[in-house]
This record gives structure tokens, C-alpha cells and sequence, in this order.
């Protein structure tokens, strides 16, 4: 009697020819091309050297450069979910880098789903102790950057002085941060 199913052996080769096996190897990359690379992130960054995370615009990320400040843009798709619930630093989210680079768009109507990502980050963060800063820009707030802000623990500019005791240090990076909004306002901040 013969058997009407084909034997194992005939079914693997055949599946080998059709299924993921039958794949082709992805190139070997000679040019040391990489995501980080491309990003202009420095790779060897481990969580814990990094100060600030979240949406960076061209000009905080070239101040944060310049006043050798580490910090790790955050990438539409994978926003929240590679940010560690001990992260020592604190997320930001510039307005303006909803106007270029990876997140434009996330004011329109067809930018929802990025929208929705920056919220979420905001609330990961938060509901995980990181500290929130949303770098504000002096254009009218559509219902996204409200959405956004209203998740954030701080808006920059922050202009309530008052709040800090008279000759109490601040970090380099709230220093840094305050100057570079302010300047988007054209008013002098705590420099």
C-alpha cells in the first residue's frame, strides 16, 4: 500500500525551497553603515550615560553637541518601548522637531499615529519616575502639541524664577535647555 502524504524528508526539502530558508543572505555592509550612524548618535552609549532622550530638533541637537551633553533621539516606531523604566535622565520633547526629520507631520491631521507615540512615551515616562520636559516654539498649540504638553511634566520656557531658591545651582542640562527655548522667544532666560 502506498502512503498518499509525502514523506518527511520529501516535505522539508520542499519547504526548504519555498520557506524562509530559501531567503537570500542579506549583504555584508562594508561601508560601516549604521542606524546610530546615520542618526548622528554616538553608538557606545550605554542607558546609563545618556542625559536626555526624546524628540530633538536641529538646534537643541546641535547645542546639546556643542555643550557636549549626551542624549539619544528617540525613533518613530520604537519611541518608548527601547527607553528602560530606569532611565537616569530626562525625556524631552522639542516642538520643533515636529517640524523636520522623523516626526514631521505630527501636527497634521494625518499625523495621529505619531501623535500618539510622543503621548505614550510622555506617559511611559512619567508613570516610570523620568521627568518630562516639553521645549515649547511661540506658534499657536494645535490640539497634538496640547495633547503632548498636557503628558509632560515641565514647558519650556520656564519662567516662574521664583521657584528656585535664591543661588541654588542648576543642572547644565536645565541651563542649557532654558537658554536654547529662549532664544526661540527672543527673551533672555536664566543663562
Amino acid at each position: 500500500m502506498t502512503s498518499l502524504s509525502p514523506s518527511r524528508a520529501g516535505l522539508e526539502s520542499v519547504l526548504a525551497k519555498i520557506g524562509r530558508a530559501s531567503t537570500p543572505t542579506v549583504a555584508e555592509n562594508n561601508i560601516g553603515l549604521t542606524l546610530s550612524r546615520l542618526l548622528n548618535q554616538k553608538p557606545q552609549l550605554s542607558p546609563n550615560d545618556v542625559k536626555l532622550y526624546g524628540v530633538v530638533g536641529a538646534t537643541v541637537r546641535d547645542e546639546l553637541i556643542r555643550q557636549d551633553i549626551s542624549f539619544k533621539a528617540a525613533i518613530p516606531g520604537d519611541s518608548f518601548q527601547t527607553l528602560p523604566t530606569d532611565f537616569p535622565g530626562i525625556v524631552i520633547i522639542d516642538r520643533s522637531g515636529f517640524t523636520a526629520g522623523p516626526w514631521l507631520g505630527i501636527e497634521t491631521e494625518s499625523g495621529i499615529r505619531l501623535r500618539e507615540e510622543v503621548y505614550e512615551l510622555c506617559r511611559y515616562a512619567r508613570n516610570n519616575g523620568i521627568p518630562v520636559w516639553f521645549l515649547d516654539s511661540p506658534e499657536i498649540d494645535t490640539f497634538s502639541v496640547i495633547r503632548i504638553k498636557s503628558a509632560c511634566d515641565v514647558t519650556f520656557p520656564y519662567l516662574m524664577f521664583d521657584d528656585f531658591e535664591e543661588g541654588a545651582p542648576m543642572n547644565i542640562e536645565f541651563k542649557v535647555i532654558e537658554a536654547a527655548v529662549s532664544r526661540r522667544f527672543d527673551f533672555e532666560g536664566m543663562e
